[in-house]
C-alpha cells in the first residue's frame, strides 16, 4: 500500500472511530515514508504543517480554538526521537519515524512536544481535521 494511501486510510479510520467513540481515539501507528506528505483534504481545519527545533522536553501549539470542536490531529513524526500528542482530551506518544492520528470530540488546542529524554530537537509534519 502506497503511503500516502495508508496515511488516508488511518485518519478516515480515526474519523470513523471518533464519531462512534467521541470521547478520544488513537488509531494504530504507521511507519513514515519518506516521501510522506500530510496534505489538506475536505475536512482540514488546521495545517497542513511542518514544525522543527522543538528542543528536548519542549512543546509547541500548532492548534487553538475558543470554541471546542470535534477534531482529528495526525502526526508524522519524522525526528529521531519520540515525541507526544496532546489534543486536551486525548494524548499519545509517536516514536520516531512512525505516524499517529488521535481524535477528540472536544478539541481547543493541539500541543506537540519532544521527549525529554531526547538527544535531538524533534521534528513533525502535522494536520488538524474536523470529526
Amino acid at each position: 500500500m502506497h503511503a500516502t494511501t495508508t496515511v488516508r486510510w488511518v485518519v478516515a479510520l480515526a474519523l470513523a472511530l471518533g464519531l462512534v467513540a467521541g470521547s478520544g481515539v488513537v488509531a494504530e501507528a504507521q511507519k513514515v515514508d519518506k516521501k510522506v506528505q500530510l496534505l489538506p483534504g475536505g475536512r482540514t481545519i488546521g495545517g497542513p504543517g511542518s514544525l522543527t527545533g522543538i528542543p528536548p522536553g519542549g512543546d509547541a501549539s500548532v492548534f487553538f480554538v475558543n470554541v471546542a470542536v470535534g477534531a482529528c490531529v495526525t502526526v508524522a513524526n519524522t525526528g529521531k526521537d519520540d515525541a507526544t500528542i496532546n489534543n486536551g482530551g486525548t494524548s499519545t506518544t509517536v516514536e520516531a519515524g512512525l505516524t499517529e492520528t488521535i481524535c477528540h470530540n472536544a478539541t481547543t488546542f493541539v500541543d506537540l512536544g519532544c521527549s525529554a529524554g531526547a538527544a535531538k530537537p524533534c521534528a513533525f509534519l502535522w494536520r488538524v481535521d474536523a470529526l
